[in-house]
This record gives structure tokens, C-alpha cells and sequence, in this order.
């Protein structure tokens, strides 16, 4: 899918072109790379139960790339991710 597409599936919500952008964003896949405004695509596609986003956005907190380095909302979101994964 090209970037144009994924932004476009991104912004009408869908969770797992949310997630892909916010991959977009943290590796500069065809945008600047921006490790802030892949987390806020991570979140998003995080809060929508996507594993992937969830997953993403644990690695983020884990790391602190793009968010404060904070430990407990990494095993939160690393915690989401594995049952998202199950369903």
C-alpha cells in the first residue's frame, strides 16, 4: 500500500494503517522521520486494539522515543498487545 493510501485509511480511523504510519513516521519510510508523531499514530491505533499499535507504543515507553521512558505504561501496553493478539 503506498503512503498516500495509508494516510488516507490512517485518518479515516482504521487501527492497522495507524499503525503503519506511525512505522512510517518512526523509520522515516517516506515522511521525516518523527518519533512523536509515530506515537501519537501508535496510540491511536493502540486505543483502537490493535496489537501492533500496542506494541509499538510499549517499545515507545520502553525506550522513550517520543514519550517519557516510563516502564509501567511499556509492560501496560506490551500487556494489551498479548491479548490482542489472542482475540
Amino acid at each position: 500500500m503506498s503512503l498516500v493510501e495509508i494516510e488516507k485509511w490512517a485518518h479515516l480511523g482504521d487501527p492497522a494503517a495507524e499503525n503503519a504510519l506511525g512505522v512510517d513516521y518512526l523509520h522515516g519510510r517516506g515522511v521525516r522521520e518523527n518519533w512523536k508523531k509515530a506515537d501519537i499514530w501508535f496510540r491511536k491505533s493502540a486505543h483502537a486494539g490493535n496489537a501492533n499499535g500496542a506494541f509499538h507504543l510499549a517499545f515507545a515507553y520502553n525506550f522513550g522515543e517520543g514519550v517519557p521512558m516510563n516502564t509501567h505504561k511499556a509492560v501496560y501496553w506490551w500487556q494489551q498487545s498479548a491479548k490482542d493478539r489472542r482475540k
